[in-house]
């Protein structure tokens, strides 16, 4: 089974906030430019530093912003409320009721 780089190195996807030169895979062999405005797939430990140092900003997908946005939608959390309660066990009945 044959897996991509991506797939054995984590990656964060970065927005370039300034020019930059650096490494471009974990072991430090291979150096890259990263242009400001240019989002790039950089590994998770250069992506930290990029944005603690400014020089980057982590890009959410827009399926990440929809599905946070659709949980915390109000009819989503009445809809999950509504769901609780079907899940209670059924009231018992009186011997005398039918």
């Amino acid at each position: 089974m044959d897996r991509t780089k991506e797939e054995i190195i984590k990656t964060t996807k970065i927005k370039v906030m300034v020019n930059t030169r650096a490494a471009s895979c974990p072991l430090g062999v291979k150096i890259k430019d990263y242009y400001a405005g240019q989002t790039y797939n950089i590994f998770d430990e250069l992506a930290n530093v990029f944005i603690s140092q400014g020089w980057g900003v982590q890009e959410k997908s827009i399926d990440d912003i929809e599905n946070k946005a659709i949980k915390k939608s109000p009819e989503n959390k009445m809809f999950s409320l509504t769901k609780r309660k079907q899940k209670r066990r059924p009231k018992k009945q009186n011997k005398g009721e039918n």
